[in-house]
């Protein structure tokens, strides 16, 4: 492990830098964010499809805003949207 970065001035080296950047760590602390992250989600996609948000932020509203020239993107219809939140539960699962 280098040594801790030194503060004796306003700059440090790209070289030090770097140095910290690549330390070999755990990998515990990755996982357990990877996991974390995963359940989060999945819980939120429940929350979402339970409660049914996806009627009533998606599919209802008159207006949605849209990025410049994507103009043509739109929700897709009716069952459609609940179709794709169904198909993403298990990739979010798979991906632990």
């Amino acid at each position: 492990m280098p040594p801790p970065l030194a503060h004796s001035g306003a700059r440090i080296s790209t070289l030090e830098l770097g140095r910290h950047l690549f330390v070999p760590v755990d990998i515990a602390s990755v996982v357990y964010f990877h996991i974390a992250f995963g359940a989060i989600m999945l819980w939120q996609m429940w929350r979402y499809i339970d409660s049914d948000w996806i009627q009533r932020y998606f599919l209802d509203p008159d207006f949605l805003f849209t990025y410049l020239g994507f103009d043509w993107v739109q929700p897709w219809p009716g069952i459609g949207l609940y179709i794709y939140m169904f198909t993403s539960l298990p990739s979010w699962r798979s991906s632990y």
